[in-house]
C-alpha cells in the first residue's frame, strides 16, 4: 500500500510547482525521485535524486538518501554533506511536502554559502572563512539561512559593500621567488613557463624523478610509471602569487590557483603542453589534457618528449588540489594536525561523529613516505606564515596522495582498514556504501579512460569475462545498486508502435502519433523491434503481399490477413540521432540483431497488431522501447538478460581507445556511442576489479616461455599434435585480501625445517563464466560444476591436458522469457572462448583432501592464481596484433625450482619451467637466496641522485617582476590601494575599551578537565592568540566585538563584549537610551571542544523575550538560540571569531528585532536559567544538545558569586 501511495503522490507532484525544483520524475534507483534543482539568477542547475530507504515506511517514519554528481563546478555548493540534509527530511512527509522542503532548504543553504563567501573576506584577518566555505558547516545545518525562530536570515546580505574585499591581492615576484627557492632546497626541479626576465610566468612546474620515491618495480609497473620519468606538478596563478591567508580563504570553486599533476619524460614540459593541460589546445580554446602515451600526428620527437601526460591518479589528485588543498591547509595550520588527521576530522564532522574522533599527532605519519629524500620529508605546511611555500606544499600533498593511493579511500580520503588497503596495488574505497557509490557511479576513482588507453588488452579481457559471467548465470556481484537503466520487454504496452526500415537506420511514428515523434530527443536509446518478412512471406505472390486479403471458407467472407503473424521479430539497440521535418527519426544501430523469445515475441506482435497499422512500402511494423527502467525494478529472472543486452552495446575497446586518442582530455561519456548506463557498467567492470593483470606475451607450450624443459617426454605419436597459441596474462597481484592470506600461509610453511619447497604449481581449468569472479575474489568451491569424485574442494592438476578438459564445462544458459544474445561478447578484440590458470599452491599435500590423481584442496587461502592463459587460433585486428607484438619479450634465464614430486607438465606431458615473475616481488628475493640463485637486484636509475640532471630555471629571472602589475584583476586598471577603507559610514553606539568591571562577573576556577583535555587546551590557546592578533591589527569599531585576552586566567571561560552597533537599529537605539555601551557575553568551553560547541549566553543587559516581541536569537534565560551552537549545527572547523560574528549578526536581525528590557535594568542573567532556556529552545527546534552541557554547568557550582 505504501508503494502504491508513494507513486501516486509522485504522479501528483509532477503537476505541482515547487519553486526551484522541477523536472520531477521517477528515479533511476528503485523507490527514488529524480528532479532538477535550479536557480536561474545564479545560472545553476543540478540534477539530484532522492531515494527512500524503505518504501513500507513512507509517510510514517521513512528515512532518505539525497545524492547528486560532484563533477560539475556549478554543483559544488549544493552537493556538500547531503547526508546531513537527508537526515532532516520530514519522516512522515508526502512527496510534495518533501520536495517543497528540499526546494527551500537547498536554496537557503546555497544563499548562505554565497553570502558567506563575501563575509569571509570582510577582514584581512578572517582566517575562519575557509572552514565555512570549504567544509560546509552550513550543510551540517541545513537551516542556516533561517534564524532561531524559523524566519529568513538576511543579516549576511546586509553587510555593506565596502566591507567586502576582493578575493586575492597579488604579491610580487620576490615572494614567488622565495617560495620557489624553498622548493629547490627540497630537491625539486623548478621550471618557469615562460622563463623570461622580469615577466611573471604563466605556469610553474615542479618535478621530481620517479626513482626518488623508492617505489618497488611491481608498483611502478602497475601504475604505468618508469623510474626514469618525472612526476610533474603544473601550477597556474590566474591573479598572481597569493598571500597564504588569502589562498586559504578562497572558495571551493576557486580558479585563482589551479593545479595539474602528471608525468613527463623530462623535468620541464613545454609551454604548449602546459597550456594544453589547463586550457586544451595550444591557444587555450578548448579545455583538454593529454591522456595518451601515443604520439600525435605531426608531432616531432622533441614535442613528444616534452609532453605532459596524466597518470592513473591524475584526476582524483587534481580534484583534491584544486578543490580541497586550501581548506585542508588552513585546518592543518589551525589545529596542528597531520594530513590524515585533518581529513579524518572533516569526515567525522560531516557524519556527526565528532565526539568519537581522536586526533593524530604530527609525528605519527610520514609527510609522503619514509623512502623519499630527507628534504621532502620535512613538513613545510607548518612553517611560519610568511615562510610557507605554496608550490612546495602542493607538490608534497600530490606526491603523498600518489604514494599512499592504495591506503586511502578514493571518495572520503580516510585511511582504509587493513583488509581493504594493505598490500593492494590498485586504489579503492572504504566500506561505506556512499563511498562505493561515488567511486563507481560518480567517477571518484582512477579514470577508466586511462585504463582503456594504456591497458586495452586487459580491459578487453575483463569485459569479455564479465559478459560470460552474466550470460552463463554465474555472476555473483550483480550491480543492482548502480543507476543503470534498461528497456523492459514486460511493458510492451508502454512502447511506441512505429515503422522501421529494413536496416534499423530510420523509424517514424504512424499518422496520429506525431506527438511521440516530437518527444524523442537525439541521444536517447531504444530497443527497437523490427517485423522482418518471413521466408514464406518473401516467396508469396506480389499481389498477395500488396493486398493481404483472403477468403474465409468457414464464414464465406473476405478477411484481412494478419501480415505480422508470420513475421520474424528482430531486435536491435538503436540511438536516436536526429529528426527531419517529415518526422523520420534517424537511427544508429549500437548492437547486432537478435531475436526475442517466444513469450516476448507474442507480446510484441499483439501490441503492434492491436495498433492496426496499414502497409507502407519500404517500412516494416515495429515497436520502440525506451531505456528508462531501473535494472533492479525488473523481475530477477530478467535482470541478467537485460544486463547482457546492455553489455552487447559496449563498443570495442580499440574503438573506444581510438576515440580517446583522437580527442585528448575528453571523457568517454562525451562520445555519442555510449550512454550513462554503459559508462557505469564499464566503470564497475574495470574499477571494482582489485586484482592486477598485465599481458605478458604470446606463448605456445612447445619450447617458448612459459617454457618447457629441454628434454621432452612426449611420445612419438604426439609429435603431430597441433598446439594452440595462448595469450598469457600475469597476475601482478591477485585479490589483495587473498594475497595477504596466502603470504601468511607461505610464511608458516617456510618456518618448517622439513619443507624445502614452500609452494608448488598446478593448473586449474574452469568455464569462461567463472573467471569474472575468480579474478576478483580468488578460487573457491562454493559451486559444484563438474562433480566432486575426489572430495570437496578446489580441483587442480599437474597436467595441463587434464585441466584443459574442464575449461568448457556446462553450456551457456539461455536467457529466460526475454531474448537471446550472443554467447560471447560480440565486440571483443580477442577471440576468447576458454581460460586456464597456473596457480601457486601451499606445499602441504598431506593436508590436501586428495593429492592423487588430482590435487583437491579445501583451504581457499592455500591457492593463488599466478598466470591466466587464453587459447585462440583466430586472427586478430592489425591494431591488436601490433600491440601484442610490442609486448616486452621476457627471456627465461632461470626458473623457480620445483619439487621433483610436483613437476608441472604441458599438453604433451613435457615438464614446464615456471618464470621467477610468477613469484610476487616481496618473496622473490628471499626465495632466490634460499635456493642459492642470483638475486637479480632491481634495476633502478637514480640519475646520480639528480646531481647531473638539469637543475631548473634561474629564479633570478623573477627579480623585478611584480605580479600585482603583471596580472591585474579583471576590470582593474591599476593596483588596489593598500589603504584600508573604513567599514561603515553610519553612526554607531559609543564604546570605551577597558571600562568593563570584570569583578562584577563571576570569576570561575579551572574545571576538572583543564589538565586532561589536551586537544581542547591546544585549540583554545591558538584561539586566544588568534583573537589577540586580530584585535591588535583591526580597529575595535570595525570588529564590533572585544575580548580582554590579558585578563583571561581560565582559558575555558571567556568574557566577551559586543559593541559599536548601528544606531539605526532598534537595539542600538535602546543602548543609546539606556546608556549601555556593550552586550556582555559569557562563553564556557567543555572538555570536548572543538568537537563539541561552546556554551554562549548573555550576562547583561536583559533582552525582551520573544513572547513579548523581542528577537536577536536571545532566549528568555539569556542563552543564544542558534543551531550553530548545538551538536546539530556545530562544526569543529569554526573559529571563535566566526562564532562571535554570527552571534553579533544575529543581534542585528530586524525580523524580529532585538530589544532591551527596560524593566529589568541592573539584573544579570544567571547560568541556570540560561541552560534551561537553551535546552527548551533546542528541543523545540529538534536540535541535539551536547552531552557535556550539564558538566559545563555543574563544574563551576562552587564558583564565588559576586555581590
Amino acid at each position: 500500500m505504501s508503494s502504491k501511495k508513494f507513486y501516486s503522490d509522485l504522479a501528483l507532484a509532477k503537476a505541482a510547482s515547487f519553486g526551484h525544483v522541477s523536472n520531477i520524475r521517477r528515479g533511476e534507483l528503485e523507490d527514488g525521485i529524480s528532479f532538477l534543482f535550479s536557480v536561474e539568477a545564479l545560472e545553476l542547475a543540478v540534477n539530484m535524486e532522492l531515494v527512500i530507504r524503505d518504501i513500507t515506511e513512507y509517510t510514517k517514519s521513512a528515512s532518505f538518501m539525497l545524492i547528486t554528481s560532484y563533477e560539475n563546478p556549478g554543483e559544488a555548493d549544493v552537493s556538500k554533506n547531503l547526508q546531513a540534509l537527508s537526515n532532516d527530511i520530514p519522516a512522515n512527509g508526502t512527496v510534495s511536502e518533501i520536495l517543497a522542503f528540499l526546494s527551500d532548504s537547498l536554496l537557503a543553504a546555497l544563499t548562505t554559502r554565497l553570502d558567506e563567501m563575501d563575509v569571509s573576506q570582510a577582514s584581512d584577518f578572517d582566517d575562519s572563512s575557509v572552514m565555512d566555505q570549504d567544509y560546509h558547516d552550513e550543510w551540517d545545518d541545513p537551516h542556516a539561512a533561517t534564524d532561531g525562530f524559523g524566519k529568513p536570515n538576511t543579516h549576511l546580505a546586509e553587510i555593506p559593500d565596502n566591507a567586502k574585499l576582493g578575493s586575492i591581492k597579488a604579491v610580487g615576484g620576490q615572494e614567488l621567488k622565495r617560495a620557489l627557492s624553498k622548493a629547490k632546497t627540497a630537491k625539486l626541479i623548478v621550471g618557469l613557463l615562460p622563463a623570461e626576465h622580469r615577466q611573471f610566468p604563466r605556469f610553474i612546474s615542479l618535478a621530481v624523478r620517479v626513482s626518488a620515491l623508492g617505489l618497488p618495480s611491481d608498483v611502478l609497473e602497475a601504475w604505468g610509471l618508469k623510474s626514469t620519468e618525472y612526476l610533474v606538478l603544473l601550477i597556474h596563478f590566474a591573479n598572481g602569487y597569493p598571500e597564504l591567508a588569502k589562498y586559504e580563504a578562497l572558495p571551493e570553486k576557486q580558479l585563482d590557483v589551479q593545479f595539474r599533476f602528471g608525468k613527463c619524460a623530462i623535468p620541464k614540459p613545454s609551454q604548449q603542453a602546459a597550456t594544453q593541460a589547463f586550457f586544451g589546445t595550444a591557444d587555450g580554446t578548448q579545455r583538454r589534457s593529454t591522456t595518451s602515451n601515443d604520439p600525435k600526428p605531426n608531432e616531432d620527437e622533441s614535442t613528444q618528449v616534452s609532453a605532459f601526460l596524466v597518470n592513473h591518479m591524475s584526476a582524483p589528485i587534481n580534484r583534491q588540489l584544486n578543490q580541497d588543498l586550501h581548506g585542508l591547509l588552513r585546518l592543518r595550520r589551525r589545529h596542528r594536525m597531520s594530513w590524515s588527521a585533518v581529513q579524518k576530522l572533516l569526515s567525522h564532522s560531516q557524519n556527526d561523529s565528532c565526539a568519537e574522533f581522536q586526533p593524530m599527532d604530527l609525528d605519527e605519519e610520514a609527510i609522503i613516505s619514509n623512502r623519499v629524500p630527507e628534504a621532502l620529508q620535512v613538513d613545510y605546511a607548518l612553517d611560519d606564515e610568511d615562510q610557507v611555500s605554496l608550490p612546495l606544499v602542493a607538490m608534497q600533498f600530490a606526491l603523498r596522495q600518489l604514494v599512499r593511493c592504495t591506503e586511502l579511500c578514493m571518495a572520503c580520503h580516510e585511511a582504509m582498514g587493513e583488509g581493504l588497503g594493505s598490500g593492494s596495488l590498485k586504489p579503492y574505497v572504504c566500506e561505506k556504501p556512499l563511498c562505493l557509490y561515488q567511486y563507481l557511479s560518480l567517477g571518484f576513482g582512477p579514470s577508466i579512460e586511462h585504463e582503456i588507453i594504456n591497458n586495452p588488452l586487459v580491459v578487453d579481457v575483463l569485459v569479455s569475462l564479465a559478459y560470460s559471467a552474466v550470460i552463463s548465470g554465474r555472476i555473483r556481484d550483480f550491480p543492482l545498486a548502480l543507476s543503470v537503466t534498461v528497456p523492459n520487454l514486460n511493458k510492451v504496452s508502454q512502447g511506441a508502435v512505429v515503422r522501421v526500415d529494413e536496416g534499423f537506420t530510420s523509424m517514424k511514428a504512424p499518422p496520429g502519433n506525431e506527438v511521440w515523434s516530437a518527444s524523442v530527443r537525439p541521444g536517447q536509446w531504444f530497443l527497437v523491434a523490427n517485423f522482418q518478412k518471413s521466408e514464406s512471406q518473401l516467396s508469396a505472390p506480389a499481389s498477395l503481399q500488396q493486398h493481404p486479403r483472403e477468403f474465409d471458407t468457414h464464414r464465406s467472407v473476405w478477411t484481412t490477413r494478419d501480415v505480422n503473424a508470420e513475421a520474424v521479430v528482430e531486435l536491435a539497440v538503436c540511438r536516436a540521432d536526429s529528426d527531419t521535418a517529415t518526422g523520420v527519426i534517424r537511427l544508429t544501430r549500437l548492437s547486432g540483431t537478435f531475436t526475442a523469445a517466444l513469450a516476448a515475441t507474442t507480446n510484441i506482435k499483439n501490441r503492434v497488431n492491436g495498433a492496426g497499422l496499414s502497409k507502407e512500402p519500404g517500412w516494416n511494423s515495429g515497436l520502440a522501447l525506451l531505456f528508462d527502467d531501473a535494472l533492479p525494478s525488473l523481475p530477477k529472472e530478467d535482470q541478467r538478460a537485460s544486463l547482457a543486452l546492455l553489455m552487447t552495446c559496449i563498443p570495442s575497446v580499440w574503438g573506444m581507445r581510438d576515440w580517446l586518442v583522437e580527442h585528448p582530455g575528453r571523457a568517454l561519456s562525451e562520445w555519442h556511442c555510449v550512454d550513462r548506463s554503459l559508462i557505469i557498467i564499464l566503470t564497475w567492470i574495470i574499477a571494482s576489479n582489485r586484482s592486477h593483470l598485465v599481458p605478458d606475451q604470446l606463448s605456445q607450450f612447445s619450447g617458448t616461455e612459459l617454457k618447457t624443459s629441454a628434454t621432452p617426454t612426449a611420445t612419438q605419436g604426439n609429435k603431430g599434435v597441433q598446439l594452440p597459441s595462448y595469450l598469457r596474462f600475469r597476475f601482478l597481484q591477485g585479490a589483495p585480501g587473498k594475497e595477504r592470506q596466502f603470504a601468511q600461509e607461505v610464511e608458516k610453511v617456510g618456518t618448517s625445517a622439513d619443507v624445502k619447497f614452500p609452494t608448488i604449481f598446478a593448473w586449474h581449468g574452469s568455464p569462461m563464466g567463472n573467471w569474472h569472479s575468480i579474478i576478483r575474489t580468488g578460487l573457491d568451491f562454493k559451486t559444484v560444476t563438474h562433480g566432486r569424485a575426489h572430495g570437496h574442494g578446489i580441483y587442480l592438476s599437474r597436467h595441463l591436458a587434464t585441466s584443459n578438459a574442464y575449461t568448457c564445462g556446462v553450456a551457456n544458459a539461455v536467457m529466460p522469457q526475454l531474448y537471446t544474445v550472443p554467447p560471447n561478447w560480440s565486440n571483443a578484440e580477442l577471440p576468447l572462448t576458454s581460460a586456464i590458470s597456473l596457480c601457486e599452491v601451499i606445499n602441504r599435500p598431506r593436508d590436501f583432501v586428495s593429492s592423487t590423481p588430482h590435487y583437491v584442496i579445501n583451504r581457499i587461502d592455500w591457492v593463488q592464481c599466478r598466470y591466466l592463459f587464453f587459447p585462440f587460433t583466430q586472427a586478430v585486428s592489425t591494431a591488436v596484433s601490433e600491440w601484442m607484438a610490442a609486448l616486452k619479450k621476457q627471456e627465461l634465464d632461470d626458473s623457480v625450482p620445483q619439487a621433483p614430486e610436483a613437476q608441472l607438465f604441458d599438453m604433451l606431458s613435457r615438464p614446464v619451467l615456471v618464470p621467477w615473475q610468477a613469484i610476487p616481488p616481496e618473496r622473490r628475493s628471499q626465495l632466490r637466496r634460499k635456493f642459492g640463485g642470483a638475486e637479480h637486484a632491481e634495476e633502478v636509475s637514480y640519475g646520480d641522485d639528480g646531481r647531473n640532471e638539469w637543475g631548473g630555471d634561474d629564479l633570478e629571472l623573477l627579480v623585478g617582476c611584480d605580479s600585482a602589475t603583471e596580472c591585474p584583476r579583471k576590470g582593474e586598471t591599476e593596483p588596489q590601494s593598500p589603504v584600508r577603507t573604513p567599514s561603515r559610514e553610519t553612526k554607531v553606539t559609543p564604546y570605551f575599551p577597558g571600562t568593563l568591571d570584570l569583578s562584577s562577573i563571576p570569576k570561575l576556577p579551572e574545571p576538572s578537565w583543564a589538565t586532561s583535555s589536551r586537544q581542547a587546551l591546544q585549540v583554545l590557546n591558538r584561539e586566544v592568540k588568534d583573537i589577540h592578533r586580530i584585535q591588535s591589527k583591526t580597529a575595535f569599531d570595525e570588529l564590533g566585538w572585544s575580548v580582554n585576552t590579558e585578563a583571561i586566567d581560565n582559558i575555558f571561560h571567556w568574557i566577551v563584549e559586543l559593541h559599536s552597533f548601528d544606531t539605526s537599529l532598534p537595539l542600538g537605539q535602546d543602548m543609546m537610551r539606556m546608556g549601555v555601551s556593550s552586550i556582555v557575553l559569557e562563553i564556557r568551553f567543555g572538555a570536548g571542544f572543538p568537537m563539541s560547541p561552546p556554551f554562549v549566553r548573555v550576562v547583561r543587559p536583559r533582552f525582551l523575550p520573544f513572547s513579548k516581541g523581542g528577537g536577536g536569537h536571545v532566549t528568555m534565560g539569556g542563552a543564544i538560540c542558534s543551531e550553530l551552537l548545538t551538536n546539530s549545527g556545530w562544526s569543529p572547523a569554526l573559529s571563535m571569531e566566526k562564532v562571535l560574528l554570527q552571534v553579533r549578526l544575529g543581534l542585528c536581525e530586524l525580523d524580529p528585532a532585538a530589544r532591551l528590557d527596560t524593566t529589568m535594568q541592573g539584573r544579570d542573567y544567571n547560568i541556570f536559567e540560561a541552560v534551561e532556556a537553551y535546552k527548551r529552545a533546542a528541543a523545540a527546534h529538534g536540535w541535539r544538545v551536547p552531552a557535556e552541557i550539564q558538566a559545563m554547568t555543574l563544574a563551576w557550582l562552587e564558583a564565588p558569586a559576586h555581590n
